[in-house]
């Protein structure tokens, strides 16, 4: 292990471990309120990311951001919630299917719409990760156990294939996956997360006796990978490292909740389709 990568390794374990805290004891007191107010924050965080990368080409953006969040919550809580999810969770899932199969065809290029300076786009998939994880906590219960608790789950699948993507990766991998995205990012990485996912989904198998946990761990883990590489393919067109310096060792907001904003998604829409 070289000195660079334990040094980044120490600062994102530590910056990881702080978020993770912090994360896991909001979501088990289960406070909507508390929840609500931060998924807003970091939303809104995200597109000030995303502001200060456009502030030559993108006029009005830091205004319309908070717009968009406001007119969805509003919509959220004031009309048909089902209909609202089911726009939203639709079209977004839609939407990563779609990139996905562009991603690995190696056709990504085709798709001239996705960039920062589109932040319509942006806000959207934000927006969806929102809503989708709001609307779960609305619901009665899913499982055995509270539905915040399943939230906890899904983050947990997301930033577990992240981090084994990226020890596999450091550690063992020499080839490419998609290296004009992100030369750093390789197949033995890729195999790494899908497979911590897989085990923590055999683990609730066992636990649950329930086989759907493997079908939303596994596929919940490929999406995590498939939002990571399209956060890297709009830093690549921008060209900029991170999105932000807010965390250490991870860059901004954005770059640390990339995975989750597709993977989480797909995850709640795939609960919807299997219950």
């Amino acid at each position: 292990m070289d000195k660079d990568y334990k040094n980044n390794f120490l600062k994102r374990s530590f910056t990881a471990s702080f978020l993770a805290i912090g994360i896991f004891t909001i979501f088990i007191l289960d406070i909507s309120a508390i929840i609500e107010i931060l998924l807003i924050f970091l939303a809104i965080i995200a597109m000030r990311e995303v502001a200060e990368i456009n502030k030559s080409s993108c006029r009005g953006i830091k205004t319309s951001y908070i717009w968009l969040i406001v007119l969805s919550l509003f919509l959220f809580y004031f009309v048909n919630s089902n209909i609202v999810f089911g726009i939203y969770i639709h079209l977004s899932s839609l939407f990563w299917l779609i990139f996905s199969i562009f991603l690995f065809s190696n056709n990504f290029q085709k798709l001239k719409f996705i960039s920062f300076q589109n932040s319509v786009l942006i806000q959207f998939l934000l927006t969806s990760f929102i809503i989708s994880i709001l609307f779960v906590l609305m619901l009665p219960q899913i499982f055995e156990f509270k539905n915040s608790i399943f939230i906890l789950l899904l983050i947990t699948v997301s930033a577990l294939t992240d981090t084994f993507a990226y020890i596999g990766g450091s550690l063992i991998g020499k080839t490419p996956l998609l290296k004009e995205i992100s030369p750093n990012k390789t197949l033995e990485g890729f195999f790494s997360g899908i497979i911590a996912a897989l085990i923590l989904g055999a683990v609730f198998v066992y636990l649950f006796d329930d086989m759907n946990f493997i079908y939303i761990f596994v596929i919940g883990s490929f999406f995590a990978i498939v939002g990571d590489y399209f956060f890297s393919h709009l830093k690549r067109k921008s060209n900029i490292k991170d999105t932000g310096s807010i965390l250490p060792g991870h860059g901004g907001i954005l770059d640390r909740i990339d995975s989750h904003i597709a993977a989480i998604t797909i995850m709640i829409f795939l609960t919807f389709l299997l219950y």
